[in-house]
């Protein structure tokens, strides 16, 4: 955090302020919304949120959870605020498998249960393309076409997924969401 925006104090940053809804829980929670795009809505989630670093501020700065599906998929992710250099993860585990996808170096390593061996992908491109389509679908969608990409219930179901956490953190106990088995 005390390096995103070098033209600002950190401390005067929203992330830095629970009152402004900072914090890493809400605010790294595209990484819960990835996850909910590529998987679907898991059965639940076990969470610790913490502030463990010595950054002068008031909200949570680390996230570990272990999310499960019904269909036996587990990912595992972190999220915090103090780590250097600034690297992001999602590991994907089943039983065919890994799927790692980190965003510095931006790739996708798949190892095989059978070979061990991670092949890897890399991908180069620029971040501001992203928030530029995420514009331009905005202005479609006041013109009267439906989003393709992110709609409404996609963001309750991340909301739904990090009280879910909250809970679980609060309890230290596995919380289901909405969409898994009883």
């Amino acid at each position: 955090l005390a390096d995103w925006h070098p033209w600002e104090r950190y401390q005067d940053f929203f992330m830095a302020n629970k009152d402004q809804g900072g914090g890493a829980l809400l605010d790294e929670s595209h990484w819960v919304d990835l996850m909910v795009w590529m998987f679907g809505m898991p059965a639940g989630v076990s969470a610790t949120i913490d502030k463990v670093s010595d950054l002068e501020i008031d909200t949570d700065d680390s996230v570990d959870m272990l999310i499960k599906y019904d269909s036996g998929l587990h990912v595992t992710l972190h999220l915090d605020l103090y780590g250097r250099p600034h690297e992001k993860s999602i590991r994907f585990s089943g039983d065919e498998g890994v799927l790692l996808w980190t965003e510095t170096p931006n790739r996708i390593a798949i190892t095989n249960g059978e070979s061990g061996q991670p092949e890897e992908r890399h991908f180069t491109c620029d971040r501001n393309d992203m928030f530029v389509a995420m514009a331009g679908e905005f202005l479609r969608v006041l013109e009267g076409a439906a989003p393709t990409t992110c709609r409404l219930e996609d963001g309750i179901a991340v909301l739904k997924i990090l009280e879910a956490a909250r809970e679980s953190h609060q309890t230290g106990r596995f919380v289901k969401t909405d969409q898994g088995k009883p």
